[in-house]
C-alpha cells in the first residue's frame, strides 16, 4: 500500500521532483523484498511453543509415562500401552533404529526411540495423528512423516524374518496349527489388537483366497 501511493505522487509530482520519488520508491521496493524474504525463513521453521524440544523433554510422553514404566520396571502396563514386551521393544529398536536415525539440521532431530514409540502407540491403540501430536508433543505433520518411514522401515526389515513364503504347503502347516491348538479349521491367520474395518464381498462372512478355494479366513 505504502509503494502504491507513492506510486500515485510519483505521477502527481512535478517533473523536477519525479527523480527524488523514484529513487525513495525503488529503495523501498527493495526493503519490501528483503522482508518477504525474510518471513518466508522464519515461517519456515517456525514451530509452535508446545512443540518445541524442550516442552517435548519436560512434558512428552517419553519422557514421563514411559520413562516411569521402565523406572519402576512394570512390564505389564508397558505392554497395554505397545502391545508388546520391553524386550521386544529393544529388540526391535535395535533393527529399525538405523533406518529411523536422522541426522540434525537447523534443530536437533528427533531420535528413533519416540520415532517407534510413538508409531507403535498409534498402531495399538487406534488414535488419531492429532491425538499422537499432544501425547508426544510433535507436530501433526511431522507426527504422520514418522508414522509413515517408521512403517516403511519396520516393514523392509521384518518382512523377509517374519512372513513366511506364500505357498500351499505352508498355509496348510499353518491351518494345521490352528485347528490343533483352538480347534478351528481352515484359518491361516488371526488378527488382535487392532480394530479392523472390512467389508466382506457379498454378504458372506467367509473371504476366500484367490488361487486357493479350499483355505479361507473367516472374520
Amino acid at each position: 500500500m505504502v509503494i502504491g501511493a507513492l506510486a500515485v505522487k510519483q505521477k502527481r509530482c512535478a517533473l523536477r521532483n519525479r527523480n527524488s520519488s523514484r529513487k525513495k520508491l525503488h529503495e523501498l521496493y527493495k526493503l519490501y523484498i528483503k522482508m518477504q524474504e525474510t518471513e518466508r525463513v522464519v515461517r519456515r521453521f517456525w514451530v509452535r511453543d508446545i512443540f518445541t524440544e524442550e516442552q517435548r523433554l519436560l512434558q512428552g510422553v517419553s519422557n514421563n509415562l514411559i520413562r516411569e514404566m521402565k523406572i519402576n520396571n512394570d512390564a505389564e502396563k508397558f505392554f497395554n500401552f505397545f502391545r508388546m514386551s520391553p524386550e521386544t521393544f529393544n529388540e526391535l529398536l535395535a533393527i529399525v533404529g538405523p533406518r529411523i536415525t536422522k541426522q540434525n539440521f537447523i534443530r536437533e532431530a528427533i531420535n528413533p526411540v519416540i520415532r517407534l514409540q510413538l508409531t507403535l502407540r498409534y498402531l495399538a491403540s487406534g488414535d488419531s495423528m492429532v491425538s499422537m501430536q499432544y501425547l508426544f508433543r510433535v507436530g501433526k505433520n511431522t507426527v504422520s512423516n514418522i508414522i509413515a518411514d517408521t512403517c516403511n522401515a519396520i516393514w523392509d526389515s521384518l518382512k523377509d524374518i517374519v512372513f513366511i513364503k506364500p505357498s500351499v504347503e505352508n498355509w496348510k502347516i499353518i491351518a494345521n496349527e490352528f485347528e490343533a491348538k483352538w480347534n478351528f479349521k481352515n484359518c491361516i491367520g488371526a488378527i488382535d489388537g487392532k480394530h479392523v474395518v472390512m467389508q466382506v464381498n457379498g454378504q458372506s462372512s467367509i473371504l476366500k483366497l484367490n488361487n486357493y478355494p479350499n483355505i479361507c479366513i473367516i472374520f
